[in-house]
Order: structure tokens, then sequence, then C-alpha cells
């Protein structure tokens, strides 16, 4: 090995090295050296930097900030020792040459990132290089994470002075910033600067915003990421969300059906009464994962519950028939009703007004029932159904006087009858009527006199045309409870 030279260059021809990993010079240590060269009146040569020949230039190995001294303090010339040595070489020394320089651990993470990205066999991974520097390779490891960070986000935020050469955030905080995905670091370093982080709020804000990056399933987009950074309860719902929408795409099924029930043929007898087998064939398909997906990319906030209820509606077709992956169980249909009119009604409301209607004499079932079937004959009334069953069961319940009084009114025929009778049977409060005992007691006496005198006497005739006239109102009555 050739033994280095002292020899005085000009300064005009000292480059610096490409791959110096200075990210500045330390103003304070450059001013203290140009003040040292100008109390000296020159360079000690006890201070000479480590220049290696490139053709007639000299290319600066170490003392980059001794050069920069001396530019500042006017020298022409300053003492080098000139060394052979190969580009490899040169590269490390960089580093071994400045170890003592206070090379900030930022810097050491740069050269370690520029050493692994040289081409082909001179690339040194971290262990080899923490090696060659003489430092633990996990130091080495987390001062490159840093630097790689740095790397990525120092152009954003010059201006801001966050990561200025001096001023920049925490090594370790770097590279914990590192773990988190690329497209957020930059978002990391500006709020940890802003709300002042510890290095563990730091690692927890990661862990935070990986959590809700794992989660998400590979059929959703992917969510802004940095918009994450620093909003840990964002994080956390969102995750729920994930997982929500990852188990319930899991658990459904690609197609579901729903059903229609058809006569089968076949008959049964249960307690007396024939039944029709009614049997469940598919109809409408479903693509209940297809419907479940596209359900929650339409959500405009994902929560959890929106991919519960996403779930949820994802089994009901276009008509809003809820599908099912399994056939529901056949079902029994009565053949020979007992009340035709009830043919339609549900097993509930059939079962109840049978049960009713069982409990009257055949002619006060009749009646019932002919009052009964106005409600499902006027489309005009909500839930027929129910009405009509109502009517059943209140007429049922009556006391016998009570309910005869009701079923004379309607037989008579006669419209205003006919609505009071209507009226007490669906359990509408009927109000008073002051004129009723009137018409009552007129009709009474039209009807004695009438059994006195001719019929068709003009003063009769008059007194029933008014009478018909004052009934044909449409008035509501009382039926007392004795009556």
């Amino acid at each position: 090995m050739v033994k280095p030279t002292l020899r005085s260059v000009r300064v005009p021809l000292l480059d610096p090295h490409p791959e110096n990993p200075r990210i500045g010079f330390r103003e304070d240590v450059v001013e203290s050296i140009r003040q040292q060269i100008a109390e000296e009146g020159g360079f000690n040569p006890a201070h000479a930097i480590i220049v290696r020949a490139q053709g007639e230039r000299f290319q600066v190995v170490c003392g980059h900030q001794r050069v920069e001294a001396a530019k500042r303090a006017g020298l022409a010339e300053i003492p080098t020792w000139l060394q052979e040595m190969d580009d490899d070489e040169a590269f490390m020394q960089l580093v071994l040459g400045n170890l003592q320089g206070e090379l900030s651990p930022l810097e050491l993470g740069l050269h370690a990132l520029a050493a692994r990205a040289r081409k082909g066999a001179r690339g040194l991974g971290i262990a080899e290089y923490a090696r060659r520097v003489g430092k633990a390779q996990q130091t080495i490891s987390d001062q490159a994470m840093a630097a790689e960070v740095w790397k990525n986000t120092a152009r954003e935020h010059r201006t801001s002075g966050i990561l200025s050469p001096r001023n920049s955030l925490p090594v370790s905080m770097l590279a914990s910033i590192h773990a988190a995905p690329r497209c957020t670091w930059s978002r990391f370093v500006a709020v940890a600067a802003d709300q002042g982080w510890t290095v563990e709020t730091t690692q927890q804000a990661v862990v935070s915003l990986k959590a809700a990056v794992a989660a998400r399933p590979e059929w959703l987009p992917e969510s802004d990421a940095a918009s994450l950074v620093g909003d840990a309860t964002l994080s956390d719902a969102l995750v729920r969300a994930y997982e929500a929408a990852t188990d319930a795409d899991a658990a459904l099924p690609e197609v579901a059906h729903t059903w229609d029930y058809q006569d089968s043929s076949e008959r049964k007898t249960v307690d007396g009464r024939t039944y029709r087998v009614m049997r469940p064939v598919a109809n409408e398909a479903v693509q209940v994962r297809a419907a479940f997906r596209a359900a929650v990319l339409a959500l405009p906030d994902l929560t959890a519950a929106g991919v519960r209820q996403a779930q949820r509606d994802a089994y009901r077709g276009p008509g809003g028939r809820v599908a099912t992956v399994d056939a529901p169980a056949e079902r029994l249909e009565e053949e020979g009703w007992k009340y035709p009119f009830m043919a339609m009604w549900s097993p509930s409301s059939r079962m109840q007004g049978e049960s009713a209607l069982d409990r009257v004499v055949a002619a006060d079932a009749t009646t019932i029932i002919e009052i009964a079937t106005e409600p499902l004959a006027r489309g005009s009334i909500a839930m027929p159904e129910i009405k009509a069953l109502q009517i059943v069961v209140n007429l049922a319940g009556m006391g016998v006087r009570r309910r005869d009084a009701v079923l004379h009114l309607w037989r008579s025929g006669d419209y205003y009858f006919r609505e009071s009778a209507r009226r007490v049977a669906s359990g509408e409060p009927p109000r008073l009527d002051p004129i009723h005992d009137h018409i009552i007691g007129a009709i009474n006496e039209v009807n004695a006199i009438g059994k006195i005198i001719d019929a068709s006497h003009p003063v009769l005739v008059d007194a029933r045309k008014a009478l018909a006239t004052l009934k044909t109102l449409e008035r509501k009555v009382v039926i007392p409870d004795d009556a």
C-alpha cells in the first residue's frame, strides 16, 4: 500500500465527494476553523485534509468542512494528504474518517443507505456495514430507516424547517414512522412536529394506522391512509367496519332465492280438517354477496353499523322479498274452509276469527259474517283483514241482548240503522244524536195512526216522506248496554 504524501493543493482544484453523507455544514464548526486560520495566519498542516487524485483535480475524501472554512478565509491553497484509494475505499473513508468528526446519526444513516444501494457486489447489507463502521446492527438499521424517511420528505418540508439539517425530528421517531405506509410519511412528519409527539406516541399512531390498512378487505378500495394519521378514533372505527365487512362477506352465500308455494296435490287430514300440502319452489335468484359488496361500496361513510345493515339488505330481491339459501318448510293450507271468507286471512287471524264465530248461534254468525265482509270489499279501508277480524271478535264478545240489538239494526235494511250497526260493530266511538228519540217516536205515532185511518191519507204520506228524509241523514246512534 502506497503511503499518503503531504502536499499543498490549490483550493479551486478541490472537488467534494459526490456521496458525501453530510446533510449540510455545521456553521459553528466551520466558523471556528475559519477563526483559527485567521489567528494562525494560515492552515495548520496538522489538520491537512485527505484527498485522492482524479486526473489533474483532487477529490475530497475527508475534510469537507475544513475546505469550506479555508474558502471563507480566502486561502489560495491548503495542505492535503494525497492518498491512493479506489472508489469503495474512498466511499467508506467518508464515514471512517469522520466518525470522530461528529457525523450525525441521520448522516450515518444516509451513508448506510448509499452503501446498500451501491451496484453489484459493492453493495453492503446492514449487518456488514455495521461491522465495518464498528456500530451495533440495530443502531445502523434504525439510522438507515430514519434516513430513508428524511430523504423522502425533506424536500416537501424544507420551507417549514421541520427537517432542516440541524432541526430534524429524532432518529428514533423517524425510524418509527418508517414502519408506516410510505404514502403517509410526510403527514406523519408534519403531525408529529406540530403536536410535539414523543417516540412512544408516534409508535402508537403508526400501529393504529397499520391496523386499519391491514384490515381492509381486498375488494374495497384503499382509503386515504394519510387522513388517518393521528386520528386513532377514526382508525379504530375503520378497523371495526373493515372487520365487519370481512366477516359478513365470508359468511354470505353467493346466491339465495325467494320462494313460492305450489300445491303438491297431496292432502293431509288434521283434527278432522283437510289440508293441501304446499311445497316451496325457488323463484327469484338473488346475488347476495355481490349485492352486499355493492351496498358497502355505496356507503357514504363506512361504519360497522352500515355494513351490518348492508348485510341484512343483501338478502332482499328487487321486489323487496327476502331470499334464503335453504328452502322454507312445507306448509298446510286448509282445503275445506269452515268460514270461506277467511280463506285469505293469515293463520293467526283465521284461528282467532273461527274461535269467535264458533261461540255464536248460526243465525247470528250469518249476519256477523255479512257485516265483517264489508271491509274486505271496500278497497279504501286500510288493513281490511284486521278490521274484519275486529268486527267478528267485537260482536261475538257482546252480550246476547246487545248483539241482538246491533244485528236488528243491520237487518233493517235502512241506511241510517245499518250505518249505526256498522259503527258499533267496528268499535268506533258513536256520538249522541238528540233527535233520534224524536224520530223513533214519530215513526211509532205515524204507524199507529195508519192503523186507524186510511194509510194513503195525504197527511200520513207527507209524514212518511219527512221521516224517510231524516233517516237517510248520516247520523250515529248509541246502543245502550242493556238494549
